[in-house]
């Protein structure tokens, strides 16, 4: 993410897919910082092996020891006990633009999770009325801290959390519908949504 995309995020007129598109640069934001966050602990290990002490590591990066500590990586770490120890780190990826085959499947997480040969697993943990945050009644057209609905969930990989992820709908639009109800969705949100469409295009004409 460049300060050029981001300023041109930000002339979107229309707060939803200023939303979505900055969702969207938070998304590719995240796998570049993984892969950094990979690169600078493997980095660390290596000054470590070469004879730098924490200290000497911590004085040039400006950072305490403690901090160089936790970022480190290597044999000079504490080997992982237990399930860890063989647990591989996980990582799951989307593809952008999303195929609309893809966002409109069962799950989008649980489909591209798959592609990767990876196992996933989702469980609703949350699905209610919360009142609206600032930036959520933003997106919603609402006042602040008018009672929305709230959809919160958490993905596994490979029996690893990898994301809690909420969504929010309006009350008034969807409170009476599937979307409201606990649990997930069924054949999908998707589908939900557009059936809700369709039911307020009817009662308005």
């Amino acid at each position: 993410m460049d300060l050029k995309a981001l300023r041109d995020v930000a002339q979107l007129r229309d707060p939803i897919e200023r939303a979505r598109a900055l969702s969207r640069l938070m998304t590719e934001e995240q796998g570049l910082v993984t892969e950094a966050a990979k690169m600078r602990r493997q980095a660390i290990a290596e000054a470590r092996e070469s004879g730098m002490t924490l200290e000497e590591i911590g004085a040039k990066l400006g950072v305490s020891p403690g901090r160089i500590s936790q970022m480190k990586k290597g044999p000079t770490a504490r080997a992982p006990e237990g399930p860890a120890a063989s647990a591989p780190r996980v990582l799951v990826q989307r593809a952008l633009p999303t195929d609309p085959a893809v966002r409109g499947s069962v799950s989008l997480f649980l489909v591209e999770a798959e592609r990767q040969g990876i196992k996933p697993d989702r469980k609703m943990l949350y699905v209610g009325p919360e009142p609206a945050s600032d930036h959520v009644a933003a997106c919603l057209h609402v006042e602040p801290g008018t009672g929305v609905i709230a959809r919160r969930k958490m993905m596994t990989a490979n029996g690893v959390p990898v994301r809690i992820a909420t969504s929010y709908f309006r009350a008034d639009l969807f409170g009476e519908t599937r979307i409201a109800e606990p649990e997930f969705v069924k054949p999908s949100l998707q589908s939900a949504l557009v059936a809700s469409e369709m039911r307020c295009k009817r009662e308005r004409a």
